[in-house]
């Protein structure tokens, strides 16, 4: 599966390890709370890799990074959305440009220390065994090196997957640190 630039470079490498992913056909929520907001607006870096955060005045949210390639600036950009639900906060993006998922890339983040974005990538065995229990509708997809799993229903994977520990790898979570600029 081909995905665009930074920061689909960067955020797809934090929500799809090795092209897997959860994708929902619809986002976790149509705009994203004032607090959401203010504590996922503004630049955040992965190693040497930033991204821009912003949203609008509908409480829409979007993901931009620049990249240099093949001689030129790229720009790539992305709908971004998060929701909280029961303490716990999850987000769900969807690339902008034409070669991208069909749908929301899904995953939960963790917000409790300043300046840093925790994101967890579900478990895909534990979504797997969600969708074949009947417990969420969703189809899985198995390719030779990657697995996709389509849901239908993002909140009710929300309800159902829970603890978030048990469906999320909160061991093996990636952070993002915001990018501050001190003033004279």
């Amino acid at each position: 599966m081909k995905f665009p630039l930074l920061p689909l470079a960067t955020l797809t490498a934090i929500f799809l390890s090795s092209c897997d992913a959860v994708i929902t056909q619809t986002p976790v929520a149509d705009s994203t709370s004032s607090p959401l907001q203010e504590q996922l607006e503004g630049t955040w870096y992965k190693d040497d890799r930033s991204m821009l955060i912003a949203f609008d005045t509908n409480g829409s949210g979007y993901v931009a990074g620049l990249e240099w390639r093949n001689d030129e600036f790229k720009i790539s950009k992305a709908e971004l959305n998060a929701v909280e639900a029961d303490g716990n906060h999850y987000l769900s993006m969807k690339p902008l440009e034409e070669d991208g998922p069909d749908g929301y890339m899904f995953t939960a983040i963790n917000l409790e220390k300043e300046n840093e974005i925790q994101i967890y990538i579900p478990d895909l065995k534990k979504i797997e065994t969600l969708i074949s229990e009947g417990k969420v509708p969703g189809k899985v997809d198995k390719g030779r090196y990657s697995t996709m799993i389509h849901v239908d229903d993002v909140k009710l994977l929300i309800k159902e997957a829970k603890p978030l520990e048990d469906y999320f790898q909160v061991e093996d979570s990636m952070t993002l640190k915001r990018l501050s600029v001190e003033s004279e």
